[in-house]
């Protein structure tokens, strides 16, 4: 998120939140998959290792890890019917449990993303249904059940130029990204679209993944080496192609924009990698069409190993095998050679399988697949070897089961675990 971008979030959750803060509305916070909040300033290094267990709520679909995002004062929990709780424990809440009950349910399934006062269903072929996110409207009986508001669809697009923050992409069949109106009346046409390659069996499309009116995705055709690929966000049918990247191996999963780079995921016949680019397609890129190189790479880990990763004040957090990992964004500290390789500037032993990070406030939070939870002190110095770079927890807790990526908001964090529950943590 770009300075500007940022002060017109802040004041929207001013004018529209009306003081019911700002949320953690995406699996990976933003637009551009940061996985950073900004805006969280109640849990600090001072305070965090007085988090404590306050509330769960359950998925209706138990025993796997629920994908959730916490916007609007509410818990979105996608299953195969999504459900909304309190995010703050107290409405649908017993005291004695600390269990909390659904405030409402849509007519169906849901996703994790939340944009302005819209929850979405899952795409379809690149159709979504829109249903209102304060459980208002289309919403009735008792219990609660809410039915879609809208829903997007194939059909013949709009002309005319877009505002890249005001549309909800989704990826489609035949290999594209399309962006729909956050809001329309009973059926939305696409205003903006891009293909990505020939669809085929086999293909691999990861993103996109927004910052500064620029849409980024991957595109691996089966058998082969992916690319990444930069969009005008502004314009309408069909999106003029900026900048493209090939990557000497398959893309992964992986689509990270923020601070003036391009991160994506590539698995290398040495393993997997994270791949920085220059968001602007300036450095590191020439021709016509014009076609960029990487600005540097981490290094290469067992294939698959990574998990989305987070960037911060300059620092890339990338979660591997069992351990957290701070890399210098820009470039520069601990990287070298032709072309450039970054090492890490400082590493933490989170456990197996360690899940997204999450930063917020000076803290990097990761979990792990043995239930553990843990906050570090974001820039790798409280707690942290001056002599080797380990970093120890500030805050550590487990929630009882393998353990989901964390979101933190409004002074609490949030992880979902393998029995079906989200524990919300908070502030004495």
């Amino acid at each position: 998120m770009d300075d500007t971008v940022r002060r017109l979030f802040v004041l929207g959750c001013a004018i529209v939140l009306l003081g019911a803060g700002c949320g953690w509305e995406r699996t990976r916070f933003d637009a551009g998959n940061t996985g950073s909040n900004p805006f969280e300033s109640k849990i600090s290094s001072a305070n965090v290792a007085t988090l404590r267990y306050e509330f769960e709520v359950q998925s209706l679909t138990s025993g796997t890890i629920p994908t959730f995002v916490v916007a609007r004062r509410h818990i979105y929990v996608a299953a195969s019917v999504m459900a909304v709780y309190s995010s703050d424990g107290i409405d649908g809440c017993i005291n004695i449990s600390r269990t909390c009950f659904p405030q409402w349910t849509l007519d169906g399934p849901g996703v994790a993303d939340v944009q302005r006062r819209a929850v979405y269903g899952p795409s379809v072929g690149g159709a979504s249904a829109g249903y209102d996110a304060d459980g208002v409207s289309g919403c009735s009986g008792s219990p609660k059940v809410c039915r879609p508001a809208w829903t997007e669809q194939i059909a013949v697009p709009m002309g005319g130029a877009t505002d890249p923050s005001a549309l909800h992409y989704v990826r489609s069949g035949g290999a594209s990204i399309l962006g729909y109106p956050l809001s329309c009346f009973q059926i939305c046409a696409p205003v903006w679209g891009a293909t990505l390659g020939a669809s085929q069996p086999g293909e691999r499309i990861a993103g996109p993944a927004l910052a500064n009116a620029t849409v980024f995705a991957t595109y691996t055709p089966a058998g082969n080496n992916g690319t990444l690929q930069a969009f005008d966000g502004t314009q309408g049918f069909t999106a003029t192609k900026l900048w493209s990247a090939p990557l000497d191996g398959p893309s992964g999963s992986i689509v990270l924009a923020g601070e003036g780079i391009v991160v994506v995921q590539v698995q290398t016949a040495n393993g997997s990698r994270l791949e920085a680019f220059d968001a602007a397609g300036v450095n590191g890129c020439s021709g016509t069409p014009k076609i960029c190189a990487p600005l540097w790479s981490t290094d290469a880990v067992s294939v698959g190993a990574d998990a989305p990763p987070a960037i911060s004040h300059g620092v890339l957090y990338r979660s591997v095998g069992s351990q957290l990992r701070a890399y210098d964004a820009t470039g520069v500290a601990g990287c070298s050679g032709s072309p450039k390789v970054c090492s890490r500037m400082w590493t933490a032993q989170v456990g197996p399988n360690v899940t997204a990070p999450a930063v917020a406030n000076g803290l990097v939070y990761a979990s792990a697949s043995d239930g553990t939870v843990e906050a570090f002190d974001a820039a790798g110095r409280n707690q942290c070897s001056a002599t080797t770079h380990v970093c120890a927890a500030l805050w550590v807790t487990n929630v009882a089961a393998a353990a989901g990526p964390v979101e933190v908001a409004d002074g609490r964090v949030y992880v979902a675990n393998a029995l079906g529950f989200v524990r919300a943590y908070g502030l004495p």
